[in-house]
């Protein structure tokens, strides 16, 4: 049998997070497909482990996601915001 790695992370919501979830282009299930299993386009250190990813929209050729997140810990990532942001 194989060795496996177990990874646990702990997901924390933002309020302004989940008022942005209600509308279609960030979905959560959109939001948690990317970061569980896309690797961003690009990556951007913002300040004090807040990070902006730019991801390909899974339901959409006009629109990269953002995910702003912060890192609170090895752990613990906080999801501050998401929007959309048109493709170049």
């Amino acid at each position: 049998m194989r060795n496996r790695l177990l990874l646990l992370l702990l997901l924390s919501k933002t309020k302004h997070f989940i008022e942005n979830t209600q509308r279609k282009y960030c979905g959560y299930d959109i939001t948690y497909e990317l970061l569980k299993t896309r690797i961003p386009l690009k990556i951007e250190y913002q300040e004090f482990n807040k990070f902006k990813l730019t991801y390909k929209h899974l339901e959409s050729s006009k629109y990269n996601l953002i995910l702003v997140v912060f890192i609170e810990n090895r752990n613990t990532v906080r999801i501050i915001t998401t929007f959309p942001e048109n493709r170049v």
